[in-house]
């Protein structure tokens, strides 16, 4: 990711992979994490295509909120996008 051969379709591709790992734990531990990054770095990437895909399940209704229903590790009840300064 920090190469600068590099090109965006491998970036992306790295990216999705990440978000999709995360996003498996999030939705086995049924838990809505706070998003907190480094502004301006492949973190902030990653946490805002995570928010991203938090909130697409989330619209879908009572099936998307069922997924992260429950007490999980951290069972936090909003997701938010939080650069640390």
């Amino acid at each position: 990711v920090h190469s600068p051969a590099a090109s965006d379709r491998d970036i992306q591709h790295h990216i999705e992979h990440v978000v999709d790992g995360l996003l498996s734990v999030l939705v086995t531990t049924k838990s809505l994490p706070i998003i907190r990054c480094p502004p301006g770095e492949a973190a902030e990437m990653v946490a805002r295509r995570l928010d991203q895909r938090i909130r697409e399940l989330l619209a879908k209704g009572s099936a998307g909120a069922d997924l992260f229903s429950g007490s999980g590790v951290g069972g936090s009840t909003a997701a938010t996008m939080e650069p640390s300064a």
